[in-house]
């Protein structure tokens, strides 16, 4: 009877520990120190502040709330209020991630998030789709002739 006790409250113990509430996510952006980032969030057309972190000398913060954010297309916002990248939250709500600003966005790393690494992969595809595309049509608007075109391909 005791031993069964004993399992029963383990056990309750290790699921309310499991289910973490709220949200914490870890930023480490370098080569910002002391200074403020920003997480936000798309409502619609328009842009809104979800949360704000302060930097350490390390370049680490940590977005921190007690309620869980509602699930979306986030952005990580840097100290000179320019959107460096997205991320999903939904589920997932206690992650890290690790971004380099000199190599974005092929610097940015997520940790206990695979929605975000997925994402992030098919953020570097696009990304790198888009610069062969802007490529390709720059050498076709160039081009002076048609076998100009068929050579710019």
């Amino acid at each position: 009877m005791k031993r069964s006790l004993l399992i029963t409250v383990s056990l309750f113990i290790s699921l309310i520990t499991a289910a973490q509430p709220g949200y914490s996510i870890k930023v480490s952006l370098k080569p910002y120190k002391n200074s403020y980032v920003y997480l936000g969030y798309y409502y619609g057309k328009v842009k809104a502040l979800a949360d704000s972190a302060l930097l350490d000398e390390n370049s680490t913060a940590t977005f921190k709330g007690a309620t869980p954010l509602n699930g979306g297309i986030y952005f990580l916002v840097s100290p000179r209020k320019e959107i460096l990248f997205e991320m999903l939250i939904d589920k997932e709500q206690h992650f890290s991630m690790a971004a380099d600003t000199a190599n974005l966005p092929g610097s940015v790393r997520f940790t206990g998030s695979m929605d975000n690494t997925i994402f992030q992969n098919y953020t570097i595809f696009a990304n790198n789709r888009g610069k062969e595309i802007t490529s390709l049509t720059e050498k076709y608007r160039l081009a002076k002739n048609s076998k100009d075109s068929v050579s710019a391909s």
